[in-house]
């Protein structure tokens, strides 16, 4: 996964030139998605270590995450 993030960062303005032609989106509104998609995969691969029921600030711009674990049934 983290592989993935990187070849993403690596092809970024070409994917979003892919997304606004494809898709017909201003390269801003393809540039935004594209990152936040970035940041999905990010999440994603070190979920793992986010498991542990923690909180964590600003995962990505404006959005914090916290874990918990809860028992079925409850």
């Amino acid at each position: 996964m983290f592989r993935l993030q990187v070849l993403l960062e690596e092809r970024f303005d070409e994917l979003a030139e892919i997304a606004t032609r494809e898709i017909g989106k201003h390269v801003e509104e393809s540039t935004a998605e594209i990152r936040r998609g970035i940041e999905v995969v990010e999440l994603a691969a070190s979920m793992t270590t986010l498991m542990k029921g923690e909180t964590l600030d600003q995962v990505s711009a404006g959005v914090d995450v916290a874990l918990y674990g809860e028992s079925l049934g409850s």
